[in-house]
């Protein structure tokens, strides 16, 4: 059984779906019972989720329009994460 260490080294990986069958699976089943993983994942989807935006949102972004908000959105995801 994955432990929440194995879960927090394989989350980028896991949110890029560049894991492979078993460890997706593996990853899964670890989240199923636990929350805090789950907070995790869900925070790393919404800083995907931002960045992506912040980056789609302008037509020729400039490097000093995108990182406040990014920041903003990886500090909100790094409290209480594993």
């Amino acid at each position: 059984m994955m432990s929440c260490r194995d879960v927090d080294a394989r989350l980028a990986p896991f949110l890029r779906a560049e894991l492979s069958f078993p460890d997706r699976l593996a990853v899964h089943r670890h989240l199923a019972g636990c929350h805090k993983c789950s907070r995790a994942v869900e925070r790393g989807r919404d800083v995907m989720a931002v960045s992506k935006s912040a980056c789609a949102a302008a037509s020729d972004p400039k490097p000093e329009d995108v990182p406040l908000q990014l920041l903003n959105a990886v500090r909100a995801m790094c409290h209480g994460v594993l």
